[in-house]
This record gives structure tokens, sequence and C-alpha cells, in this order.
């Protein structure tokens, strides 16, 4: 997929959202992005219906470039003849340790305006200072610097200090601010993240170990899996991989491998053009990329199929 950048996200479906009432396959024809899931009203998330119209309380998974990050992140689709997108607004990054400060570079990589927030300087919010990025330090709990540092402007936020509590703390206050941010946790405690998930109305709860996870069975199953998601009480796991001579998927189609249970097939690229969704009934060759998400089992049967 040369030097592209991909991203997998989660859009609620909010009131007043212009994915309200539409069908899955006209705003995913709209944004050059890939259904993957679909959780209705808070439940299941399933294998989405390309003509279901999406309604409040929703979510939608897709599969999409770098470069719709900021489209998505705003849910700014527009059907054929409105005004232009608007411009993104910025993502709040809270906590600019290690892992704060690598979120913040990645945002920017992907064109994403960031607003960098932290108790106090460091060596490291110096550099985000040093590239552009507008960066307020003070006593994040409190709502009146969070109000007067842009958090109403933002569309995210992302608390990734050390300290849990305080990353929830923060993340409270800054909705009181911005009671439509979406919001994403670090969180070390990996057990207490679906509790309070589901207490607090979190968008994402990520801990360091869940996140390492997908490096590991990368290293077990010779296969690039980047990213691992949730559904069902089930880990499945956004998964790259360059189709060898003698694998079993030469010949098949995107639709076949979706027609397995646990395989959604989220992207297919040909000698440098890359389609997104991937065309149903191309034949897959030998050198083709694709980019599936899969249960854990289907991924041995992906890692077989690349050996074989």
């Amino acid at each position: 997929m040369g030097d592209g950048e991909y991203v997998l996200a989660w859009l609620p479906v909010k009131a007043g959202s212009p994915l309200a009432g539409r069908t899955v396959a006209a705003f995913c024809e709209a944004q050059d992005v890939a259904p993957v899931l679909v959780r209705v009203e808070g439940g299941v998330p399933a294998e989405p219906d390309p003509d279901a119209a999406l309604q409040v309380g929703d979510s939608l998974l897709v599969f999409a470039s770098g470069d719709r990050l900021g489209a998505l992140l705003n849910c700014a689709v527009l059907p054929a003849g409105e005004p232009a997108e608007p411009a993104p607004r910025p993502v709040a990054v809270c906590g600019l340790g290690h892992t704060g400060y690598r979120v913040a570079l990645r945002l920017l990589e992907l064109g994403q305006p960031v607003l960098a927030l932290d108790f106090e300087s460091s060596r490291l919010a110096q550099r985000l200072i040093e590239r552009g990025v507008r960066v307020v330090f003070g006593d994040l709990r409190q709502p009146s610097l969070l109000a007067a540092a842009g958090i109403g402007d933002a569309g995210a936020l992302v608390a990734c200090s050390e300290d849990d509590i305080l990353n929830l703390e923060v993340l409270l206050r800054a909705r009181e601010v911005n009671p439509n941010l979406r919001t994403v946790l670090r969180l070390f405690e990996e057990e207490l993240g679906p509790r309070l998930q589901q207490a607090f109305g979190i968008d994402a709860v990520y801990s360091t170990s869940a996140i390492a996870n997908p490096a590991f069975l990368s290293a077990v199953l010779n296969l690039n899996v980047a990213q691992s998601v949730l559904v069902d009480g089930g880990q499945y796991y956004l998964t790259r991989l360059v189709i060898g001579p003698d694998s079993i998927l030469v010949g098949r189609s995107p639709a076949q491998l979706d027609a397995e249970e646990g395989v959604t097939v989220a992207l297919h690229a040909r000698q440098g053009v890359v389609s997104i969704p991937p065309e149903a009934h191309a034949a897959l060759q030998v050198h083709d990329e694709l980019v599936v998400l899969a249960s854990q089992n289907q991924l041995r049967w992906l890692s077989r199929g690349q050996r074989n």
C-alpha cells in the first residue's frame, strides 16, 4: 500500500448528525470508506447491511485512508452540491508523556490539528511547541482552564497521562465544557475499562497491554496485525497481508472471504491501486495486498494460508 496511511474509526450517530437517516452504502460511497461493523442502539456489533439506514444511537466502524480522518471526526459527510466540508476540529491530547507525545505526532502526520495540554512544561511539550502545536499548561481538572484552552471547539479528547484516576477526572471535566466531545481514555488497569466505559459513556478505552497485544500476534503468526477491536466480548484484529504464491487466498474474491465467519475485507491493493471498499468479485492474485478484520481463529487460518 506504499506510503499510504489508513485508520479504523467508530463513528457514533448522534442527534443532528449528517449520518442519521443515511444508508450504510450511501455514507461509505460518499466518503470512500469501507464499512466493517455496525452497532445498533448500543447492541452487539455485527456485519452491516448496506441498505440499512443509520439511526441516532447507532455506531458504524469504518476503514478509511488517513486523509479522511478530519472529515470522519467531524462526521462532515455532505451530499453532492452542498457546501464544502468545514476545517477539521482539533483533537485535544491531555498528558504529554511519551504516549501523549506520540499520539500528537501521529495526528499531525495525518493532517489533524492538535491542541496539547499538560500540567507543566516538559521536554516533549517543548518539542511540540517547536512544531507549531498550541500547548496549554495548568490544572487540567479545572473546567475554566479547559474552556479557556479551547476544549469547546475540539472534536475529540485523548486523556493519556500516567495516572488512571487523573485521566478519568480530566475527561469528565472536559465533557462538562463540551458535552459532544468524543472521548478516549488511556487506562493501565485493563479490567476496569469496560465498566468505566459503560458507567461514564466513554467512547473508547485502551490499555497499554491491549495495545501491545497485536505486536505479539504479528510476531507469532507472521502477519502485520495493526489493531485489536472488541466485538461482543471477543477480540478481532485489523491485519495487513500480502498474498504469496502458495497462499490459499489466490483466486478467491473479497466477497468469498467476507462470507467466512469472522472475516471482513476492508481494503484491496494491486500494483499501487488501492480500493476502499474492495471490489467484491475481484479475483485475488499473488502480490495483492489486503487489510482484513478477523477473529483470532481466522487469523490462524490466514497465517496458514500464507505459509502453505
